[in-house]
């Protein structure tokens, strides 16, 4: 029932045309890179742009802002009468908006993730609503992008889609064409990081594959054919969200080391493709698997994903990076001793059979 009533007000907020901000009021209807809102989306089954390593457990929406605009809204639907159970913000393990000047696609002008836009406390509930406004150079042209994360929702957006405004225009959401999908792929040429085979090492994200700034990585490069024993020791992962004031939390919000962590099988060589990802659980302590990659996987690697790990928690990659960064040797800017020795027993563990 309950996405039988996300489907029908999803398609309610598609025909909705009254804005709710003062101002001029105009509603585009068509639907192109300036017309319409998040024209971009790779899911499990479509690549529409170019990522730093997808994560197949993700929904990552794309819009391109167009060139001269001066500002821009994003806000949680405001439908009236819909019932408390339908989620006004994604219900998913984590999710934020980045946007980029186009051009660069790794620097990013603005950065807010679910934390900062609901609170730890606002995560907890479905009926947390939020108000974002960003201003922009008029000389520059840019590009947004919304990732949602291990959503609990079966929709795309894990809930109402927001209402997005340009000029505080409202545009309704893109009917996705996939059709588009080269028009922000770009092949680039990220160097070899597989000099260190059948180890976790931490990788710096290649410059323009919008990297996402909450998040850390490291791979282990591997062989195909060949029989692999993985272990990790799982942070305890936030899982209280979606939740109403008087339902039971799994956890105490407070109790937590990370937000989000995820290993994926790709593909090193470009376009790098995801094969798979196994996001963890949030009552996993120890992942434990044994794997063989086909030789169908050019290059194989396995990527142990990170995402805003708690301040307090020591042994997470984005400490041990801060810890290990040398800027005076090029060759090996973290050492991976250094980088196992912070880490200590949440260092992710790899062996052949």
């Amino acid at each position: 029932m309950i996405l039988i009533l996300l489907f029908y007000f999803y398609l309610s907020f598609l025909s909705f045309i009254t804005s709710e901000r003062i101002g001029t009021k105009l509603v585009a209807y068509k639907d192109n890179d300036h017309m319409c809102s998040w024209n971009y989306r790779f899911d499990k089954n479509k690549n529409h742009f170019n990522l730093a390593w997808p994560d197949k457990n993700a929904v990552y929406f794309g819009m391109i802002i167009p060139f001269g605009s001066s500002n821009m809204t994003i806000q949680s639907n405001e439908l009236f009468d819909i019932p408390t159970k339908i989620p006004r913000h994604p219900i998913a393990s984590y999710f934020s908006i980045q946007i980029y000047t186009l051009g660069d696609m790794i620097t990013s002008d603005y950065h807010v993730n679910d934390v900062e836009i609901l609170s730890l406390d606002g995560l907890t509930r479905i009926d947390t609503t939020y108000n974002l406004f960003f201003e922009f150079n008029e000389t520059k042209s840019h590009f947004a992008l919304f990732r949602i994360y291990d959503s609990y929702v079966n929709d795309y957006w894990a809930g109402l889609p927001p209402y997005t405004y340009i000029d505080n225009v409202l545009l309704r959401n893109c009917i996705i064409d996939y059709n588009q999908q080269n028009n922000l792929y770009t092949d680039i040429n990220i160097g070899d990081f597989c000099n260190v085979k059948d180890k976790f090492h931490f990788i710096e994200v290649p410059p323009g594959t919008l990297t996402n700034y909450d998040a850390n990585y490291m791979i282990a490069c591997i062989e195909p054919n060949v029989a692999y024993n993985i272990e990790i020791k799982v942070p305890q992962l936030f899982c209280s969200m979606g939740y109403q004031t008087d339902d039971a939390h799994p956890h105490v919000d407070e109790n937590y080391d990370m937000r989000y962590a995820s290993l994926s099988i790709l593909a090193t060589t470009a376009p790098r493709p995801t094969i798979d990802s196994y996001a963890f659980s949030c009552n996993e302590t120890t992942y434990t698997t044994q794997l063989i990659v086909s030789d169908d996987v050019p290059m194989p690697g396995l990527l142990y994903r990170q995402i805003l790990p708690n301040p307090l928690f020591d042994y997470s990659i984005a400490n041990a990076k801060h810890k290990c960064y040398n800027p005076y040797d090029s060759d090996n800017k973290y050492d991976v001793a250094c980088i196992e020795k912070n880490m200590k027993h949440y260092f992710p563990k790899i062996w052949r059979e």
